[in-house]
């Protein structure tokens, strides 16, 4: 949770903003963890059949996953970093994850992903690839 700065003299307090209650991680010693990263591809427009390394997928930040349960409820939410990673904190269970659409209607947004969590078991791994478009 965040803390509230008290106000100075002559400004607009802000509000301060919390989580809701359906985005809150369980309590560590309960949770699992999910791991992923987010990439974007192709990024070049032919794609040979001995690849270039510099036609990689590339990470994509700023995408959003989101974490249902089995009710359709969103538990959670991670925005990927600029290289392209992301980790949700969650209850055991198993959840669909599905990345969000972007503001780029070129690039679409991967399927979603099932996955489950456990509490004392490995970490999850999940990696999605929005296609670019780019043929």
């Amino acid at each position: 949770a965040a803390a509230s700065a008290a106000p100075v003299a002559g400004q607009t307090p802000m509000a301060t903003l919390a989580p809701p209650p359906a985005t809150q991680a369980p309590a560590s010693n309960e949770a699992g963890i999910v791991k992923g990263h987010v990439t974007a591809g192709p990024t070049c427009p032919i794609e040979a059949v001995s690849p270039d390394p510099g036609c990689a997928p590339k990470p994509l930040g700023g995408a959003i996953v989101i974490a249902t349960d089995a009710r359709g409820a969103e538990v959670a939410r991670a925005v990927s970093s600029a290289n392209g990673s992301f980790e949700l904190l969650l209850a055991p269970g198993t959840y669909e994850l599905t990345p969000q659409a972007l503001g780029d209607k070129m690039m679409r947004a991967p399927h979603a992903k099932a996955v489950t969590v456990t509490s004392s078991g490995p970490i999850a791994l999940v990696d999605f690839t929005y296609d670019t478009g780019i043929r």
